[in-house]
Order: C-alpha cells, then sequence, then structure tokens
C-alpha cells in the first residue's frame, strides 16, 4: 500500500511536436492520477499550445470554458441547498 503523497501523481506533458512553414507547436496537457489499493483514478486535460518560431515561443493557453461551466452549476446548486436549508430553519 503507497503511503503519503506517493498515491497522488501530478505531471506535466509534451505532446508530438507539429511543424508548419516555419514554426513548430507542440501541444501541452496536464494529468492527475490517484492510485489505491484496488484501483485507480487518471484525469488529462490540455493546458496549452507552444509555438516556437525562431527562438521565441509563445505559451497559447487553452480555457476550458465547459469545466468553468460546470464549476458554475456546482456553485449555484450549493448555494440553492444553502438557501433552501436556511429557509426552511427559519420556518
Amino acid at each position: 500500500m503507497r503511503r503519503g503523497r506517493e498515491w497522488v501523481e501530478s505531471q506535466t506533458h509534451l505532446g508530438a511536436e507539429i511543424v508548419v512553414g516555419d514554426r513548430v507547436i507542440t501541444p501541452q496537457s496536464q494529468s492527475l492520477s490517484i492510485i489505491g489499493p484496488h484501483g485507480g483514478w487518471a484525469w488529462n486535460r490540455p493546458v496549452a499550445i507552444l509555438v516556437r518560431q525562431g527562438k521565441e515561443t509563445k505559451r497559447i493557453p487553452i480555457v476550458d470554458v465547459t469545466r468553468l461551466a460546470q464549476l458554475a452549476l456546482f456553485g449555484a446548486s450549493i448555494l440553492a441547498v444553502g438557501l433552501a436549508f436556511i429557509a426552511k430553519r427559519s420556518r
């Protein structure tokens, strides 16, 4: 059995380089792995695109709009449950 932080691992990965004209484009992703005694869970997500042109490299972040919407819905549901609980207790 793993102990401490050994069961949680977060890494940043670089994908295969793609050459387009004089630019080299490299996708960048992030992974989170949780390994337990009876199995594990992994979550991967794109983070950015690295664009290298000559000696200059630009990092273009990827904004996950779906994840932001899910977090907003989760927050709204927690708020609704809290307000319902407060309304019920005040009666």
